[in-house]
């Protein structure tokens, strides 16, 4: 009774009240299933009102459990009592606590929520709303729902009717802009989504909407007043900056106490742990959640930014700075320096304060950066003892619980190489795409290495696809080396498996070879494939249990192929379990009396495939199948070069009587290896192209999510949100100083837009049913046709490769800018870094194994954008127009560049070639195939289609303008918004 008078002497503040909110029994996470529902069903008004509630009782749910825990947790926890005893015995008083506050907070709740039923929310509802997926199906339900009731020209020119009532037209006009804000807000949680921003490129076109629609509906007040603080400090309103930062410092604190509070949910045990082991895990749980908290709040325009509460206090000290405030300007200092303490410029900060005349002992934190970095400190330091000491339980299946063990190399940074870099040089590897992702330091054993970025997707799906055709022998499928060489004659695709599986056992070699700084040598080497695991043993890598498992070689490596997220994953038994989840391109390297185990998984994951290689130290047992496979390739390429010798004036002649003229030679281009030719493709076969480019194209394509990889004025749209969605996220987010919607552009430029299309998103889009098949196909032929003509013309001794191949068009965008003297895409060679001094040094980055480029224009109706040529010194040597269905090609250490797309927009298809067939593009073959099925499965549904009669033809149809997908019919394509999850 005593508790009971206590807590309701509590002031309990009525969330729901404040929020004008009615309490219910619908939760969230079931508004939102029935939200999908509608959406499945497409109904949008329904799916809208849905989304929008979840939203809203999302909010007031997580706002009720903040308020209740920390109001309930301060008042009780503050009560003068007997202190906290270590002695178990006298732990009762604070245990007395601990029910106070359980039982505060289930008052508060049932206060505020008094028909909610006090049940977990499955953690995929959770990932959804943390990840803003809600926002993606409200900007789609928000468009669908327009169309249903406000009339579009085929243009995309949106108006009122006259006979509509005006209020109707501007609620469809809201919904517009509502899809809008949704959509830009669910790109702000991960600004690398593609989809989204062709979502927001395709909004662009309706005259309703301008920049104060894109807005961040989930900005965090953190974030506004860092961005404006920022923006001042650029503008040198330093007191006015220095306040907006001080006022995101104390809300980013706020913020991240709220995200720890949040933390205190549930934990699944699994199993009937003892009291006290129940509380400890319950406990390591909530720490690893809350150890999260900084890296979740450490989100900008939809990146993650590394130390980013750290900055803070450098952007306060430099503002203090120039405000001659010194006394906070070293507070502020000391305060970073708490958090980094070996960041070599606030170091020299500090020195230079110290010999100003400040005393170092006066050089001390802010208290709230103090107690921030000591519960972060204390947080980490019981997180390492649990890594390294904390035994783990076994249940009574006699599997060890993983859940506290495994490393999530997916969320950590790569590491940091300069302890390796003086006696391995691994930095080298770095220039690959190669990322140290954990060592033997975290893995608890000499010789562990986990590195991402091996491989790519592409060849991961390209070994997979191969190793499928194989029998399954005792649960598994298997390819090595030799069954390679043996199939050649089947498939062309086994010639291209050959050169990868030696590419990459090649690269792993060399790298475990700097690694170890020591010669090793092939031993085995194969690719193995599984479908399904039990657990019923300690499975090795190998295929093998390790009961059955005879350690061969030194070392070995396993690089993964597939991508599983929840099952599958590599193991460390001994010492402490450590899993590694698979991931294309992933390798983990370890010694073989120190076998890699693999985790359960089933039929309903992927299949998961591995490229496992053995190696030794005693050269005589170097694998001679390498060596023999090596021999055989460079004979094979010998051979296909004179066979086609002969054909090469045959070639010539066939792309004489196609129209191909060659119009330009060495001489007029005032270069070896350089030529034009003209009639490569007809007028409407370049518009094909370009509406391909146009309809396809998304952010970055091609560049490594770069929005301007080449020039100081463009804006790119390709494959993926270029790098510079930082700049453009904070000018096209409503905000009044900024200037554009969406300006996705690099730290360069702003006055061209870029949109491309590469030949892998080209197949993967066809494969969609997303564009025109015959699009896609004209786009692989006229690709062929150019690496034919440069092969031929140049008359080349050794065979040409595609090494990556790439649709793409420029679009000026401020049209009255006729002034510019930047250049579209800086003078540069393909295969070579250019020095200040003309010089050009061919090693990586750069992608020394390019010979040769080339480049196909789709059109010439433009102002500006010629192509040129240039000497050393990056002076103009002469330049060319370009026009539909013109080549030029030249070898790749030419220098060149674009000028300036002043007016309109430029397309072309560009190529970069190889003589290296292990660099051979395998997009290409990838592409031939899925066109090869579309084309089949077509095929087969017109007979289909045929044979059913023409009653069927009469069935219920989706909406003809919702379901098409012919890139060609621009009436059609007003329809193009899509949502990645359309296909629940």
């Amino acid at each position: 009774m005593a508790i009971r008078g206590l807590i309701l002497g509590f002031c309990l503040v009525n969330i729901a009240q404040i929020l004008a909110i009615e309490p219910s029994s619908d939760t969230y996470d079931l508004i939102y299933s029935r939200a999908r529902e509608a959406y499945s069903s497409q109904g949008w008004v329904d799916c809208v009102k849905h989304i929008k509630d979840a939203l809203k009782d999302y909010k007031f749910y997580r706002s009720t459990l903040i308020s209740c825990r920390r109001e309930c947790r301060g008042k009780v926890m503050n009560e003068n009592e007997t202190s906290v005893s270590p002695d178990l015995e006298n732990m009762i008083p604070f245990f007395f606590k601990i029910i106070k506050v359980s039982n505060c907070v289930r008052m508060c709740k049932q206060k505020n929520m008094p028909n909610r039923p006090d049940v977990s929310v499955h953690f995929d509802i959770e990932d959804d709303f943390e990840m803003r997926m809600p926002y993606d199906y409200l900007q789609f339900c928000h468009y669908k729902a327009t169309k249903i009731n406000y009339y579009t020209t085929p243009t995309l020119q949106p108006y009122c009717p006259t006979h509509q009532m005006k209020e109707t037209c501007t609620y469809k006009r809201d919904n517009v802009k509502e899809a809008v804000a949704a959509a830009y807000t669910y790109l702000m949680a991960d600004a690398k989504q593609d989809t989204t921003v062709q979502n927001l490129m395709f909004y662009q076109q309706f005259p309703e909407v301008d920049t104060s629609d894109f807005v961040d509906l989930e900005r965090r007040p953190y974030q506004a007043a860092f961005i404006e603080g920022q923006e001042n400090q650029r503008n040198g309103e330093w007191k006015e900056g220095v306040k907006l930062i001080e006022e995101a410092i104390n809300e980013f604190i706020k913020e991240e106490e709220e995200c720890r509070i949040l933390c205190e949910g549930p934990y699944d045990h699994e199993s009937f742990p003892e009291f006290i082991n129940a509380i400890s895990e319950h406990f390591i749980s909530v720490l690893k959640c809350q150890n999260k908290c900084e890296g979740k709040l450490s989100i900008l325009h939809g990146e993650k930014v590394k130390d980013f509460f750290p900055e803070l206090y450098n952007y306060l000290q430099f503002g203090y700075y120039k405000l001659n405030d010194i006394p906070n300007a070293v507070k502020a200092t000391a305060s970073y320096l708490v958090l980094k303490p070996d960041d070599p410029t606030m170091l020299d900060n500090k020195q230079i304060y110290i010999k100003s005349g400040i005393t170092p002992e006066n050089i001390i934190p802010r208290p709230e950066a103090l107690k921030y970095f000591t519960r972060r400190k204390q947080i980490k330091n019981i997180l390492q003892y649990v890594t390294e000491k904390y035994v783990v339980a076994i249940d009574d299946e006699g599997e060890i619980d993983d859940s506290l063990k495994s490393i999530d190399l997916d969320s950590m940074e790569p590491l940091n190489h300069k302890r390796l870099n003086e006696n391995h040089y691994l930095h080298i590897f770095e220039k690959y795409g190669l990322k140290i992702m954990a060592e033997p330091n975290d893995l608890f054993e000499p010789y562990r290495l986990v590195v991402d970025g091996f491989v790519g997707d592409e060849q991961c799906q390209e070994m997979i696809n191969l190793v499928t055709l194989q029998k399954t022998v005792d649960g598994m499928k298997t390819l090595t080396v030799p069954e390679t060489v043996e199939k050649m004659n089947v498939s062309e695709d086994y010639n291209v498996g050959l050169r990868l599986l030696l590419r990459m056992s090649g690269i792993a070699k060399q790298f475990i070879q700097k690694y170890l700084n020591h010669n090793i040598y092939h031993y085995s080497t194969k690719v193995i494939c599984k479908d399904k695991w039990n657990g019923h043993c300690f499975l090795t890598e190998s295929g093998k249990c390790l009961s059955e498992f005879v350690p061969e070689g030194s070392f070995q490596s396993i690089t993964h192929l597939s991508s599983i997220p929840k099952a599958g994953g590599s193991y460390f038994a001994k010492p402490e379990e450590i899993i590694i989840r698979p991931r294309c391109g992933r390798m983990v390297l370890f010694r073989s009396t120190d076998p890699l185990g693999v985790k359960p998984f089933n039929e309903s994951e992927m299949e998961r495939c591995v490229l496992w290689n053995v190696f030794g130290n005693d050269p005589m047992q170097n694998e001679i199948d390498h060596l023999d496979a090596l021999i055989l390739l460079r004979n094979m390429d010998q051979q296909i070069m004179l066979n086609t010798s002969e054909s090469r004036s045959q070639v010539l002649n066939d792309l004489l009587n196609q129209g191909v003229e060659v119009v330009s030679t060495e001489k007029e281009m005032l270069g070896k290896e350089r030529f034009i030719a003209d009639g490569l493709a007809s007028k409407a076969e370049c518009e094909t192209l370009i509406d391909l480019a146009n309809a396809g194209g998304s952010l970055g394509d091609g560049y490594d999510r770069e929005a301007s990889p080449h020039s100081a004025n463009e804006y790119f749209v390709g494959l993926s949100i270029p790098g510079a969605i930082e700049d453009g996220s904070v000018r096209g987010d409503g905000y009044k100083h900024q200037q554009g919607i969406l300006s996705l552009i690099s730290p360069h430029t702003k006055h061209e837009l870029f949109q491309g299309l590469t030949v892998a998103r080209a197949a993967k889009l066809v494969k969609e049913g997303t564009v025109s098949f015959d699009a896609v196909s004209l786009f692989l032929k006229l690709a062929e046709k150019g690496r034919l003509l440069v092969e031929k013309y140049l008359n080349l001794t050794k065979p040409l490769y595609f090494d990556f191949t790439h649709l793409v068009c420029r679009t000026a965008v401020d049209e009255d800018e006729l002034d510019r003297s930047d250049l579209s895409h800086p003078i540069h060679a393909d295969n070579c870094l250019l020095q200040p001094d003309g010089t050009c040094l061919k090693e990586v980055p750069a992608y020394i194994q390019r010979d040769y480029s080339a480049i196909i224009y789709l059109n010439g109706e433009f102002t500006g954008g010629e192509f040129i040529f240039a000497y050393p010194n990056k002076s103009e040597q002469l330049s060319m127009k370009p026009k539909c269905g013109r080549l030029v090609g030249f070898n790749a250490a030419d220098y060149h560049g674009v000028k300036a797309v002043i007016k309109g927009q430029r397309c072309c298809l560009a190529m970069w070639y190889t003589q290296d067939p292990d660099f051979k593009e395998l997009a290409h073959s990838q592409a031939h195939k899925i066109l090869k099925q579309v084309k089949k499965e077509r095929q087969e549904s017109e007979k289909s289609s045929s044979d059913s009669g023409d009653n069927d033809s009469e069935k219920d149809q989706p909406n003809s303008s919702d379901s098409s997908t012919d890139i060609s019919s621009k009436e059609k394509n007003t329809d193009s918004i899509s949502n990645k999850n359309e296909e629940l």
